[in-house]
């Protein structure tokens, strides 16, 4: 009797705690809110990557002449920013790596997580000068399908820009530095001639984009090239310069001779994407300087294009990697501890039934 009555008990109780699983836990939450900020920083560049790469038919990159490689590279943008970007802010708000910090580092730092902003108002600036410019052109006006996504999808651009920003900052103060010695007179001319001459042609771009953004919402053009020299020019190039610089050392210093096949495969495949991902930038700078000469905006652009792409490519390898050996993302338990801890003794009460009889 006992034996026909104990687990008919037992799977009525596991019923009820399954129908009673709350779906709206803590580690669902935090994949639900990667997904919503991977999926707005897809649809945010989408627009982005459709204007700036039109601008690039004036230098003989016309992506648009062709339907098919025009429908790729949107497919591409769209599919390649979406997961990754996931990917890396849930990594980032599951992170549990500790940093000993000096006081001064923790001044700096927080410094420096505030001026993440400003970086990041290089493509809000895109993406709403891409809406505002459609807008016109259509004569719209009110809160039409322009304004409507470009305000549902800057949030979510926002916080996947600051939190890239904020785990570089992280790896440019707390990172072992003597992994980034430039050893070779050749790698120190490289490194420091690429990262001046990028210097130049980021503050452009930023400070065209930011001063185009602020006309397009009325205010004066030379007070906006003011606010887009100050934000853009000075304080978001001069961050995200920073970090360029530290990781073209990288590219220098570290060993790849232990990469894997996979590792390998997945690195050319990040430094492509690197590259796709840096021409928005590289066009809103062309764009600022399209009276300059050729041989002038080459010599500014080209390594410009380099760092960044540098850049976007380690970002991407840093979110897709294999997991270190030290490194563990914890996940809560789908079924309560007391819950398991209760049917493992029913199961062995079960047993000592079962040895009984």
């Amino acid at each position: 009797m006992i034996i026909n009555i104990h687990p008919i008990i037992f799977i009525h109780r596991q019923e009820n705690n399954l129908s009673n699983y709350n779906w709206l836990n803590k580690t669902n939450f935090k994949y639900f809110v990667s997904g919503v900020v991977g999926l707005g920083s897809g649809l945010a560049l989408m627009p982005i990557f459709n204007k700036e790469l039109f601008s690039l038919k004036e230098f003989g990159i016309d992506v648009h002449a062709n339907k098919t490689i025009f429908a790729i590279s949107t497919i591409n943008t769209m599919f390649i920013i979406t997961p990754t970007t996931t990917i890396s802010f849930y990594k980032f708000i599951n992170e549990n790596k500790k940093y000993e910090e000096t006081s001064k580092q923790k001044i700096l730092f927080k410094l420096g997580v505030l001026l993440t902003i400003f970086p990041a108002m290089f493509q809000v600036s895109q993406l709403w000068n891409v809406e505002l410019h459609d807008q016109k052109i259509s004569e719209s006006s009110g809160f039409d399908e322009y304004i409507a996504w470009a305000t549902c999808t800057t949030t979510p651009l926002l916080a996947n820009i600051i939190v890239k920003n904020i785990k570089s900052l992280k790896t440019f103060m707390f990172e072992p530095k003597q992994n980034y010695e430039l050893d070779s007179l050749g790698s120190k001319i490289f490194v420091y001639s690429t990262t001046c001459l990028s210097i130049i042609g980021r503050s452009i771009a930023y400070t065209h984009a930011i001063k185009e953004f602020f006309t397009n919402l009325g205010l004066d053009e030379n007070f906006s090239l003011s606010l887009g020299i100050i934000f853009g020019g000075l304080i978001g190039s001069s961050f995200n310069g920073a970090i360029e610089y530290n990781v073209t050392k990288k590219l220098f210093s570290e060993n790849h001779n232990n990469l894997s096949a996979k590792e390998l495969t997945l690195g050319i495949l990040c430094v492509l994407q690197g590259g796709w991902f840096s021409l928005p930038t590289i066009s809103d700078g062309l764009d600022a300087v399209k009276d300059w000469q050729s041989f002038i905006q080459a010599a500014i652009f080209l390594p410009t294009f380099l760092t960044k792409t540098i850049h976007e490519s380690n970002s991407l390898y840093e979110s897709l990697q294999l997991k270190k050996q030290n490194e563990v993302i914890l996940v809560e338990p789908n079924i309560e501890n007391n819950f398991i801890q209760e049917d493992t003794i029913n199961l062995v009460g079960n047993n000592i039934f079962l040895e009984d009889i």
